[in-house]
This record gives structure tokens, sequence and C-alpha cells, in this order.
């Protein structure tokens, strides 16, 4: 199992956590449990569970599981909805730019002075950029109404976060200087983001 994101240094108390691992090599190839196991609290959770299996760290260690779960299921469901977003954008805006150009393109007579409709309009670019920044918020990647409602429900500071995390795919650490805020609180932050949706979704039968 690949460790990435968690440093020897970071587990090498854990030796039955470890054996553990190791002992069950082919169960933690498992793309879930490997990002679960990305943080030392599960490591420690994992430890302290072995060690004594009737624990409050055996139940602690259950709920944050299903909490990476939901959350890892979430960040999947806004994924594919961001994708098919732009897929369906790219479509529609090639489209719309090859009808637009067979109007533009024709002459245009004006003080003796020949021009195309094209040159009095802004930029290509200005124009798609206006038109995706208008698109581009996140409520409007989304075309199932469930999760459109829930993300609606959202406060501004959590859809800024979600936005620059899912669709300009700045990490926790990027969005916290920019925000001028320690990582860790945009990691709370997004999390409680991404909680409150998966909830709503839950109580409405999504």
């Amino acid at each position: 199992m690949s460790n990435q994101g968690v440093s020897p240094e970071e587990i090498r108390h854990f030796h039955c956590a470890q054996k553990f691992v190791k002992d069950n090599e082919l169960i933690f190839r498992n793309a879930l449990l490997q990002s679960f196991m990305q943080s030392p609290e599960h490591w420690a959770l994992l430890e302290e569970s072995l060690n004594c299996p009737s624990s409050d760290a055996t139940r602690l260690l259950d709920k944050k599981f299903k909490e990476h779960f939901s959350e890892i299921s979430l960040i999947s469901l806004l994924s594919n909805e961001i994708r098919r977003f732009a897929i369906r954008y790219d479509q529609r805006y090639r489209r719309n730019t090859k009808r637009q150009m067979l109007i533009l393109d024709r002459p245009r007579y004006h003080d003796s002075q020949v021009t195309t409709w094209m040159e009095l309009i802004p930029s290509k670019q200005t124009l798609e950029q206006e038109a995706f920044q208008t698109e581009g918020r996140l409520e409007n990647r989304v075309e199932n109404p469930i999760i459109h409602k829930a993300i609606n429900q959202l406060t501004a500071r959590q859809k800024f976060i979600l936005e620059a995390a899912y669709i300009h795919e700045c990490t926790d650490t990027e969005i916290a200087q920019i925000d001028g805020v320690s990582q860790q609180t945009i990691s709370k932050t997004r999390k409680k983001a991404l909680q409150n949706i998966y909830s709503f979704l839950q109580r409405e039968g999504e």
C-alpha cells in the first residue's frame, strides 16, 4: 500500500496498524482505503482499535470512514456534474460560434467604408470569458435539481471554497493564501459544506 501524503515518521509508532495493513495488503490496495489512510489520525485510530477493540476508537474509526466515504462519493458526484457541464458548454459554444460567424462575417457599409459586424463586438476571448463567468458558478454547473437546491443552501463562503476547490482545482493551502486564513480553516469549511450537501441529499432521498 502506498502511503503517499503520510510520512514514515508520522506512522512509525503505529506498529500494530502497519502490520495489519501489510497482512491485508490486497484489501488496502483499494483506492478508497488508500485515500482514507492518508491521515495520521486514522492510523492512530486503527492502532488503538487493534490494541483495544472495545474502545471508543473503534466506533470513532467507523464514523470517520463513513464520513470519508460520504465526502469521496459527493466529490465524485460533483465532479461528474461539472465535467458534463464542461462538455455541454464546449459543444454549445462551438455550435453558437459557428452560427454567429456566418452572420458576423457579412459586410457592413458605413460612411463609404466596408467593415464586418465582427469588428464592432468584443474579442472572442472576452465574450467567452464573460459567458463562462455567468455560467461558471457552482450551482449553475449542475443539472440535477436536488444537488442544485442543496448547493443553494450553502453560505456564500462555502460556495466560494467549493468553487475554488472543484472548479478551479485549487488546494486547501492555495485557497487559504487567497482568503488569508489557515489551511485547517479552509479544510474544515470545505468538509462542512460537503457534509451539508450530503445531508440535504439524504433528506431528499437522492
